[in-house]
């Protein structure tokens, strides 16, 4: 929670009181790598782009050896794709976000709208938009809104994001109502 509103001490300070809870370290295995996912998404909030890159690439490739398909390992590559583009790699954002986007539409099995494919598509207009492959962009936040408000609300903040992407590429001249 802390890391969605952008307090980056306050979620250190968590993953401190979770140690010593747990005797001194955390248990191998699942609770490790949230924890350690936590501290890559702390990273990139500090702004510390290339720990958060190796520590988040740490624990996609762990799930990866479990071959863990999970919401989980999405969320991990859409981590991936934020430091991407904070990093000026719009090519490489895309790669990660259209990958999550496979993956969260796989694990969807007929539900109409998933908050996981609504992040990815996102995420994807985000690089689209980088790109400066603006129709993509276009068609990528339109899915984004439509899952993202289906599926978390309004007031979420993913749908927030995508809001503000939306304004942004109205302000800009970019893009017509997506809604």
């Amino acid at each position: 929670m802390y890391l969605e509103l952008g307090n980056a001490d306050k979620a250190d300070a968590m993953i401190e009181e979770l140690r010593v809870a747990a005797g001194g370290s955390i248990p191998s295995g699942p609770p490790e790598l949230t924890v350690k996912l936590l501290n890559g998404r702390i990273a990139l909030l500090r702004g510390q782009l290339d720990q958060a890159r190796r520590t988040i690439a740490e624990v996609l490739e762990a799930h990866l050896r479990l071959s863990q398909k999970n919401p989980a390992v999405i969320m991990t590559r859409l981590y991936l794709a934020d430091i991407a583009l904070r990093s000026k790699q719009p090519a490489e954002a895309a790669t990660l976000a259209q990958r999550a986007l496979e993956e969260a539409q796989g694990l969807q099995r007929g539900i109409r709208y998933s908050s996981r494919t609504g992040m990815s598509y996102l995420r994807l207009a985000e690089a689209r938009l980088a790109q400066g492959d603006v129709d993509h962009a276009r068609q990528a936040l339109t899915l984004a809104l439509e899952h993202l408000n289906a599926a978390l609300g309004p007031d979420h903040s993913a749908t927030q994001r995508a809001i503000a992407l939306e304004t942004r590429m109205t302000l800009a001249g970019l893009r017509e109502s997506a809604r």
